[in-house]
């Protein structure tokens, strides 16, 4: 009875152990959460298994259409702008290369100059111009009797004067229009230049400083290429380096064109004036001052009204930048300007050089002349320009020895002056006369009295002349 009753009982229990097991495993497969490790899992086993064959078919039938497609063959349009990109994209990398080697060049000899010796040398410009130069010749064919034949100074109206000698008014005219910012900068006004470049009209002035300036006069070079512009501002950084201002200053005022073949304010004031550069008082200076931009349009003898309209702006700009009062604004503005040329001139109050005026008067000879022209045009073949050939010259304390034979000389002279053997005096002639070596030993450029220097000889001769300096 006893195991009867445990056979029922065991056979209810697994009864509602397999039915319970159902009922969770159901359960389970609904809320799709994993299965306890305890139940079987041979059905879902066979069906991942089942499930696993038909993803190795996809993937074989993916990997089929890779392998038997066909590979798309580039247009020719496709492969033209191929190769231009190449092409260009080599190019760009050349200029890059290019760019960067001459950035390094250019900086390496803007660097040499600026901080190199001095370009210029200021002090050798202001004494040749007080330099007399020589021109010699000999008596006899062995070259034992040296003699003097001229002396050669001041063609140009030019005379050098110290800065302590000039009015302080005259400067400060000169700063206020041509660079007001003069002793603020060191060669160069970056914030002008920047300015002269976004506004075609700058307050009147140029781009270029007075340190600027003075390169232009020192070397009369104007042509406007970017070469040039480059080496002057690398010149007058250098400049100001070497030189201290007042020094700038005072060489720009005396190699400054102020129109009527005036180099410097000392012959400009005397010039226009009648005057001593020291006795000019605010008002001239201002008009001294304006005539700078454009000599000819400014110049008080010839457009009075014109330098009048420029000679108030800068007056103006002086008291602006406090070089002048508002009083002497106003006196200088109510001041009567006399010149050389107004009908209430009294004359010049110059004090003239005797000597000086003397030697100015004087009158070469056409072979002078001729050797003048020929040492100028040999300087220039030399690395000069036409400018400083010239002042050379006329201030450079050159020694000239050159071939003339006096007794020639004084025999062509004689009849072309005094018109020997000539028919009348209407009739013209030149000569010229030369050794076998082809050296002049003579010239005359026209019949009759000479009467002045370097003028336009009717002899158009171009034998070789060569002067030994």
């Amino acid at each position: 009875m006893a195991s009867k009753d445990y056979e029922d009982l065991l056979e209810s229990f697994m009864n509602n152990s397999q039915q319970v097991y159902n009922e969770d495993r159901d359960n389970q497969k609904k809320k799709g959460d994993s299965l306890p490790s305890s139940y079987s899992v041979n059905d879902n086993s066979k069906k991942k298994k089942s499930k696993a064959k038909p993803k190795k078919e996809k993937k074989e039938q993916k990997s089929e259409p890779k392998k038997s497609a066909p590979k798309k063959e580039k247009t020719p349009a496709a492969n033209f702008f191929g190769k231009v990109g190449k092409v260009l994209l080599a190019l760009i990398m050349i200029l890059g290369v290019v760019t960067v080697v001459c950035a390094s060049v250019i900086g390496i000899y803007g660097y040499s100059v600026v901080h190199g010796d001095a370009v210029f040398d200021l002090d050798k410009e202001k004494f040749s111009q007080n330099q007399t130069s020589f021109l010699y010749g000999y008596k006899d064919a062995k070259k034992k009797n040296m003699v003097e034949i001229a002396r050669l100074h001041g063609e140009e109206n030019r005379v050098w004067i110290n800065l302590e000698d000039i009015n302080e008014k005259l400067p400060q005219a000169f700063i206020s229009v041509e660079d007001e910012r003069f002793e603020k900068h060191h060669g160069v006004d970056w914030k002008r230049v920047g300015g002269v470049i976004l506004v075609s009209r700058n307050s009147g002035q140029g781009g270029s400083t007075i340190t600027q300036q003075l390169i232009k006069n020192l070397t009369d070079a104007n042509d406007v290429t970017f070469v040039r512009k480059f080496n002057e501002i690398l010149s007058a950084l250098n400049i100001e380096k070497h030189y201290k201002k007042k020094e700038i200053i005072e060489a720009y005022l005396n190699t400054i064109y102020l129109s009527h073949g005036c180099y410097g304010v000392k012959t400009a004031a005397e010039t226009y004036f009648g005057k001593d550069v020291e006795d000019l008082n605010i008002a001239e200076c201002a008009c001294l001052a304006g005539i700078t931009q454009y000599p000819s349009k400014y110049d008080p003898l010839v457009h009075p009204d014109n330098n009048r309209d420029r000679q108030l702006w800068i007056l103006k700009k002086m008291k602006e930048l406090g070089y002048i009062t508002n009083r002497e604004y106003n006196e200088a503005v109510d001041y009567e300007m006399v010149f050389t040329n107004s009908k209430n001139y009294k004359g010049s109050q110059v004090k003239e050089d005797k000597k000086v005026t003397k030697d100015k008067e004087k009158v070469y000879s056409y072979y002078t002349d001729y050797v003048i022209e020929e040492v100028i045009t040999d300087l220039q073949k030399m690395g000069y320009s036409a400018k400083k050939a010239k002042n050379m010259i006329y201030g450079g304390g050159l020694k000239i020895y050159c071939a003339v034979d006096f007794d020639v000389q004084s025999a062509i002279e004689d009849v072309y002056v005094n018109y020997r053997r000539m028919p009348d005096e209407t009739v013209q002639g030149a000569c010229v006369v030369m050794n076998y070596k082809g050296r002049i030993l003579g010239i005359v450029g026209g019949c009759g009295k000479k009467k002045a220097n370097r003028v336009l000889n009717r002899d158009q001769t171009s034998f070789g002349l060569q002067p030994c300096i």
